[in-house]
């Protein structure tokens, strides 16, 4: 088979994953080419509505629902730079229970917490990390109080967001520039090392050459609508698609042996909670802090709130509920968080829309700890004032 395109190396993605990779073969001196299956996006294009930001930057437009006994909703990025386009920035340190879990199971022995200090504070440094180091935001305020209350433990997360500017724009592109997501950070530095960024290119599947993969075959999205079919050889090939992509791509390749059995998820539910006083919430970036009284099963923090986020958590009983509209100013949204017990499995469906089926199943242990989360955070939150 005759590449229209041959690279040294070859990595499918753009986001956390594949950016640095990318920047690290980039500063090694390999030939690297980067396929991106979204668009580029500069920070004019940020800042949108939500229902355009989703038709822009995500996945699907957001509509990506992960199947089962209880249906969850679930996002992610469809654009240079992934899912860091779109997320708050929060930055968290490997817990030190996940890298003694990888050391019993998988006998990571040189993946401790001491062994990976140098790693994670070069990484701090490069992509800014850091906390508010002013006044919080009321939303971040009240969960404060109620933390004080109550005397349980938390803090504020740092972010890769500095000088970050209130402007409530997280989940849909930081048009302040402030968020580094990785359009801003890793893989600017990637390219100018040499790296080559292709978006709108979709890789269709992996081209296996005995028992080693040798390239892709990739569908190439022309500014006119119209789309070419590419084949692209590479000495090496990093497949950094994410959680869901990932494993659909390497079973839509054949490649099917444990692979998209073992998919984990931290399932949330989202509490809306109105208090005397003015928070604003729709105007200021969203709480900042995490309460880890209850950690590693249960975390409490706060959720990115708009109008139609709003409306969307009150529509249960719309009749009902949709006169505390009136009171958005006062309100805003918090979440619990548990980290699942459950297993879920993704199969790529056949078609050439190349589509998904993402399935999950929460476990009656799930289901306890999310029942005690939302009484946890609801206490909270009384003790707050809401």
């Amino acid at each position: 088979m005759k590449p229209d395109l041959r690279a040294q190396t070859l990595v499918i993605g753009s986001g956390a994953g594949g950016a640095v990779i990318a920047l690290e073969l980039a500063e090694a001196g390999m030939e690297v080419l980067v396929l991106e299956e979204g668009n580029r996006y500069g920070l004019t294009d940020y800042g949108a509505s939500p229902p355009e930001a989703m038709k822009k930057l995500y996945r699907r437009r957001g509509m990506t629902p992960i199947l089962g006994p209880v249906s969850i909703g679930y996002v992610e990025g469809c654009c240079v730079g992934g899912s860091t386009e779109i997320n708050s920035g929060f930055w968290q340190r490997t817990p030190d229970e996940t890298l003694n879990k990888w050391k019993s199971q998988y006998g990571l022995l040189s993946a401790g917490s001491k062994d990976l200090e140098p790693y994670f504070e070069r990484d701090e440094q490069s992509l800014h990390v850091s906390v508010t180091g002013g006044d919080w935001p009321a939303s971040t305020q009240v969960l404060a109080r109620g933390m004080k209350a109550l005397g349980w433990y938390g803090h504020e997360s740092p972010r890769i967001a500095l000088n970050c500017q209130d402007r409530n724009a997280c989940a849909c592109g930081c048009p302040s520039g402030a968020k580094q997501g990785m359009s801003r950070s890793l893989i600017p530095r990637a390219e100018a090392k040499g790296a080559r960024i292709q978006p709108n290119c979709r890789v269709r599947s992996l081209v296996k050459d005995n028992s080693r993969i040798s390239g892709v075959i990739a569908e190439q999205k022309n500014p006119d609508g119209s789309v070419r079919l590419l084949r692209i050889f590479a000495d090496h090939i990093f497949v950094c698609a994410g959680a869901t992509e990932t494993p659909a791509l390497l079973r839509r390749s054949g490649i099917k042996k444990n692979i998209g059995n073992s998919l984990s998820i931290h399932p949330m539910l989202k509490v809306v909670a109105r208090f005397k006083e003015e928070l604003d919430a729709e105007h200021s970036v969203m709480p900042l802090i995490q309460v880890k009284e209850f950690r590693p099963k249960l975390s409490m923090a706060g959720g990115f709130y708009t109008l139609g986020h709003l409306a969307m958590l009150l529509s249960d009983n719309w009749p009902q509920n949709r006169s505390l509209m009136k009171y958005r100013k006062h309100m805003a949204p918090y979440l619990a968080a548990t980290r699942s017990t459950g297993k879920g499995f993704i199969r790529a469906l056949p078609g050439k829309e190349l589509t998904n089926l993402i399935w999950y199943s929460l476990t009656r242990q799930d289901l306890v700890h999310l029942s005690q989360g939302l009484a946890r955070l609801s206490t909270l939150l009384l003790a707050a004032g809401a």
